[in-house]
């Protein structure tokens, strides 16, 4: 478990609980609340909640704030990563919804054999499903 000493507000030192306290045995589910209030310690928070669509997770230095250590803080993501975000999560969609290969690949030999045109409709219909809108100026 990842802690850091806090004084004052500032903090002074970060490492693992059984290194900083090698002498210390501590149960497996790590130091009751009264053993990290007594020696200044607070938990390292290396992960938050965050919206993909518009933010990322960068590491940082740890840094103290709201009573907590975090060594990770969010970032907006620019207008392009937007942008991509949007057409991957698209594709994904977009390839979920399509038949499996093997079926595709069905698809392909019957209309091969027979003329039809069920792969092409296939494929077609999730396309257009997901087709931006035009947009006309004027």
């Amino acid at each position: 478990m990842l802690v850091a000493k806090v004084e004052h507000g500032e903090i002074k030192e970060t490492g693992d609980i059984r290194k900083m306290f090698p002498n210390i045995s501590f149960p497996a589910s790590g130091p009751t609340k009264e053993f990290l209030r007594e020696h200044s310690l607070t938990r390292v928070v290396k992960r938050m909640s965050y919206d993909d669509d518009k933010e990322c997770l960068k590491k940082t230095a740890p840094y103290f704030n709201d009573g907590a250590v975090y060594t990770c803080k969010t970032e907006p993501l620019t207008e392009q990563e937007i942008a991509d975000v949007k057409s991957r999560k698209k594709m994904l969609i977009m390839r979920s919804e399509l038949p499996s290969v093997e079926e595709q690949l069905d698809m392909l030999f019957e209309d091969m054999e027979s003329g039809t045109t069920k792969w092409r409709d296939a494929k077609r219909a999730v396309k257009q499903r997901y087709q931006e809108p035009s947009r006309t100026i004027g």
